[in-house]
C-alpha cells in the first residue's frame, strides 16, 4: 500500500489510459495510497491473474513472486519510500 507502482504507470504501456499525465494512476487515492477501483482494477495490476494467464508456463509461482518483490522493492527505493514497505 505504498503506491509506488501506481506512481510509475508511465512505464507500462497497458496503463496509458490511467495516466494522469504525470505518470500517476488517476485511481490512486492521494490520501490513502489505495486503489479507488481495486475490485475493478486492470488485469496487469492483478499479480496472480497475470501469473496464471501469462507466466505459468515459463516461471514457477515462487520465481514470479520473487521477480515481483524485487521490482516492488526497487521502485520503493527509487522513490525513497520508508523501508517499512519493503517486501521480504
Amino acid at each position: 500500500m505504498c503506491g509506488g507502482c501506481c506512481r510509475n504507470i508511465d512505464k507500462v504501456e497497458e496503463l496509458a489510459e490511467y495516466n494522469n499525465g504525470k505518470g500517476v494512476c488517476v485511481y490512486l487515492s492521494p490520501t490513502t495510497n489505495s486503489c479507488l477501483i481495486y475490485n475493478r482494477r486492470p488485469e496487469i495490476c492483478r499479480i496472480d491473474k497475470m501469473y496464471e494467464r501469462h507466466y505459468k508456463d515459463t516461471l514457477s509461482l515462487e520465481e514470479f513472486y520473487d521477480l515481483n518483490k524485487k521490482a516492488c522493492n526497487e521502485i520503493q527505493e527509487a522513490l525513497s519510500l520508508p523501508s517499512s514497505f519493503r517486501l521480504t
